[in-house]
């Protein structure tokens, strides 16, 4: 019989950047944490029970039985679109069979709770127009989109077939403190080892002119955290989630750049890489007739996430 431990969380891939910032939204409230990951969390403190390995082989089925869980996350998963262009099979491998898995476990022991995937952007591909609503075709343009459009499918029809009620999260381009890898983290450690070698010019992929719907990665959990507290009945449900507001790479590049206090050229080599859209924008209409709004401008959180890169690329 489970504990007398009522509203507990579960959430795979606890311990990566999206992960971290939503169990830090709900400790707040005092939920009691399970997690599940390949790698040691943040904080350790956090959790009420954590397991070590990929949702194909962990005992989900002990933290389902043993705890009153709630409300189930999942983001565990392939996370890079160049790793998924270079090995599909791998990223499939990291992605499909672990959300079939959980959702295997999550029939046999609490279908009664609120399913939770952190989805990508990336199912939309490339949009006929901007912004991008939730009902806007599914044409992923990299391994990465197709296999989190997969999980998609898979998860609207057993919410059908077993009546599970199940929130789709289609999140935008996140970023934070944390966060070591894509744009700003690449971008904040090749300028200072370009500088070190006294050099004034970077060069990086693209046009700069590819645009992207930037949202702070507080602002991801706490939109989450508000889906998850929200009433309602079996079903399936998709979300964007991301600011509303398009903001073009060379732009964003050259913001953090003057953050950081880098005086370095950016220069953008004008080719295009496999599997990665053109142009993003989300119509955030739905969410906003939710109740929930981004409470840090992409400004904001370019200074965060400045400080937060000063002190980490420098240690």
């Amino acid at each position: 019989m489970p504990r007398d431990e009522s509203g507990a969380v579960l959430i795979t891939g606890a311990s990566g950047f999206l992960g971290t910032y939503i169990a830090d939204a709900f400790a707040s409230h005092r939920n009691p944490l399970l997690g599940i990951d390949r790698n040691a969390p943040r904080d350790g403190s956090q959790w009420k029970r954590f397991l070590f390995g990929p949702c194909e082989t962990a005992s989900i089925e002990s933290l389902l039985t043993e705890f009153d869980v709630t409300t189930v996350f999942h983001l565990a998963g392939g996370a890079s679109v160049p790793a998924s262009v270079l090995s599909p099979f791998g990223d499939f491998a990291k992605s499909v069979p672990g959300t079939m898995r959980l959702l295997a476990e999550v029939i046999r022991h609490r279908p009664q709770a609120h399913v939770i995937f952190m989805s990508s952007a990336a199912v939309y591909g490339n949009p006929t127009s901007l912004p991008v609503a939730e009902d806007a075709a599914i044409a992923p343009v990299s391994p990465y989109g197709i296999h989190k459009a997969m999980s998609e499918f898979v998860l609207q029809q057993y919410a059908r077939l077993y009546g599970l009620r199940v929130s789709v999260l289609r999140v935008f381009s996140a970023f934070g403190p944390g966060l070591r890898k894509q744009l700003f983290w690449d971008l904040g450690r090749n300028a200072r080892e370009t500088l070190a070698r006294g050099e004034r010019a970077i060069v990086l992929q693209g046009t700069g002119h590819e645009s992207r719907d930037f949202i702070f990665a507080s602002d991801v959990a706490k939109a989450a955290l508000h889906i998850a507290h929200s009433t309602g009945g079996a079903g399936f449900d998709v979300f964007n989630i991301g600011s509303g507001c398009e903001t073009e790479i060379r732009d964003a590049a050259s913001q953090l750049i003057a953050q950081l206090d880098l005086d370095i050229d950016l220069v953008f080599d004008g080719e295009a890489r496999p599997g990665v859209p053109h142009h993003w924008c989300a119509d955030v209409t739905k969410l906003r007739t939710c109740g929930f709004s981004p409470e840090v401008s992409f400004g904001q959180g370019i200074s965060r996430l400045a400080g937060w890169l000063k002190k980490t690329i420098e240690e």
